[in-house]
């Protein structure tokens, strides 16, 4: 998978609330919806085939207990991966340059405007991420 890529944040909105509210800035396909015991969580596809995952646990330190990288006061984690083969063999679109340039700038900006405390914490192109924001 070439891109795998975490972030972190809290937000007041339920995760419907939310889900539609990307939809509306990104553009995206409607989300799908499902929940388990522990987790509620949210999906769909961006017009570059990547998929954004979006879980909310019913206790927010499970986040911290899955994955000890979540920053403390996180309630929700987005992923967004690549798991198509259009995605991961088409390296010069989908390369480094896109997730540092686009892809993380994109969501992130966007999560800024719905939420607070917004963090990429972990994924395939995070030390190349903290190496351009030093």
């Amino acid at each position: 998978m070439r891109i795998f890529e975490k972030i972190s944040f809290y937000s007041d909105l339920d995760l419907i609330e939310l889900s539609q509210k990307l939809e509306r800035c990104l553009a995206l396909s409607p989300f799908e919806y499902d929940a388990e015991n522990e987790n509620r969580w949210s999906w769909t596809y961006d017009q570059d085939h990547i998929q954004v995952n979006i879980s909310w646990p019913y206790l927010s330190y499970k986040l911290q207990e899955w994955d000890q990288s979540v920053p403390d006061r996180c309630n929700y984690t987005m992923i967004l991966m690549s798991d198509s083969p259009h995605v991961n063999d088409d390296t010069d679109k989908y390369g480094e340059a896109f997730v540092l340039s686009s892809l993380l700038p994109t969501y992130m900006s966007t999560l800024h405007e719905l939420a607070c405390h917004v963090y990429y914490h972990a994924g395939n192109h995070h030390q190349a991420y903290l190496a351009k924001h030093r």
